[in-house]
């Protein structure tokens, strides 16, 4: 099953969810011999209007599926072997069955009326293009400063970037809403004991707090000219390597240290993120063991996951007993304290995590700070869009430079359910 095949999936199994809530409700009426109430009434009123939404972004997703079953077919017929690019590397598969992020974009109906006849003339806008995925890019001139050569190779050598992976961690959902909002829990009280037969029983208690997270939208536009867009394998390129990961750069920065406004507030700006000083007198393992061990009992929640500075992990990794033996095992033997030999692929590997909490080594998060937590039910991510992109040549001068601005985007919220789940390390 292909990505746009399994959004298709999840867009219909919402749809029919909220199709099986309307008739519960008139379902429930009927039975109480009643009208349905106002409440109800307004109830059936938000699903229809968000059943409407999802019928738009089916009709978008079937569209896309004709097209790369159009695109499959007539690479088939053609008996042509292509390059598909994912996630920034190239694997070369025959007969590619679903389409990259630049392929979708060169290929869209709109981008075809503009440029298959040649670039259009007066001013333009191919409209919004949907996609799953600084310095203006010159044919035959210059990228910030940096000459090109004329005569092209395939491909372009790029300025790499570090493996994005906290958005992994934390819970993923969809939202139709401008905004997301939850019940926090502040406090809780038990009153649970021993009582005797027929005694009146305690009463616990529990305190919420109603909290709004606004939808925010992280985007980013590049200007390219007219010539490069003629040269379609270059705008693909582009399109899937560097839009796409600039957009999802920021994201990551803004999950953990975003300052709100127009940044999402990230995890650790939140108001209840405990925090933690990790001195020298303790190695860096103990701290994380019994940080891990705090958060067990502020939250309840059991903690699967820490963000690392690279600075810090090093040291963590690196870490040896007086006779110098790596305490997470060393690259080429075994674990600490095991057999002596090569170690297999999964020992090599077993060092991306500590104490069983997933380990994510990025420069996100400051130099000698660290996050500790329960990402998966401490918190959640909701994509109310996921990445788009669209081109124009209005922006500015750009018509008389016959220069083009390709932006990308998307609008995400951050939800923090529970705040003493995660904790904010200093080390010294």
């Amino acid at each position: 099953m292909t990505r746009n095949e399994r959004k298709l999936k999840a867009v219909e199994d919402e749809m029919s969810r909220y199709s099986t809530e309307i008739r519960d409700i008139w379902t429930k009426a009927e039975n109480e011999d009643r009208e349905t109430s106002p409440e109800e009434r307004g109830d059936v009123e938000e699903r229809l209007k968000a059943i409407e939404t999802l019928k738009e972004q089916k009709s978008d997703i079937e569209a896309s599926i004709r097209v790369e079953a159009d695109v499959a077919r007539h690479t088939k017929e053609l008996g042509k072997a292509e390059s598909v690019i994912v996630k920034g590397e190239r694997e070369p598969e025959p007969a590619p069955q679903v389409k990259s992020l630049g392929e979708q974009f060169v290929e869209s109906k709109q981008y075809k009326e503009l440029f298959e006849h040649g670039a259009p003339g007066g001013s333009w806008k191919t409209g919004e293009i949907n996609l799953d995925a600084k310095g203006t890019l010159l044919s035959g001139g210059t990228i910030a400063g940096v000459g090109l050569a004329y005569d092209y190779q395939a491909g372009v050598v790029e300025t790499l970037f570090q493996r994005l992976t906290v958005a992994d961690l934390i819970a993923s959902g969809t939202t139709t809403s401008p905004q997301v909002r939850y019940n926090k829990e502040t406090a809780a009280t038990s009153g649970a004991k021993g009582v005797a037969e027929g005694e009146l029983k305690p009463e616990s208690a529990l305190t919420f707090t109603e909290v709004t997270e606004p939808v925010k939208k992280i985007a980013t536009i590049l200007p390219v000219s007219e010539e490069m867009l003629e040269d379609v394998a270059q705008v693909e390129s582009y399109i899937n390597q560097r839009l796409s990961l600039f957009i999802r750069i920021e994201e990551e920065r803004q999950l953990l240290r975003g300052a709100g406004t127009n940044d999402l507030q990230g995890i650790i700006g939140k108001t209840g993120v405990n925090t933690y000083k990790a001195g020298t007198a303790t190695t860096i393992a103990d701290h994380v063991f019994n940080i891990a061990n705090n958060t067990r009992g502020s939250s309840f929640l059991e903690p699967d996951g820490i963000v690392m500075n690279p600075e810090q992990w090093a040291k963590l990794r690196l870490a040896k007993d007086t006779s110098g033996q790596y305490y997470g095992g060393g690259p080429f033997y075994g674990a600490y304290g095991g057999p002596q030999g090569p170690a297999g692929a999964s020992q090599l590997q077993a060092g991306e995590n500590i104490w069983g909490l997933r380990v994510v080594v990025t420069s996100a998060i400051g130099a000698g700070t660290a996050l500790i937590g329960s990402f998966s039910q401490g918190a959640q991510v909701f994509r109310r869009q996921g990445l788009t992109v669209e081109a124009s040549n209005s922006h500015e001068d750009f018509f008389r430079r016959n220069l083009t601005a390709i932006r990308a985007e998307e609008r995400l919220a951050l939800a923090v359910y529970r705040p003493a789940a995660f904790t904010t390390v200093t080390f010294e």
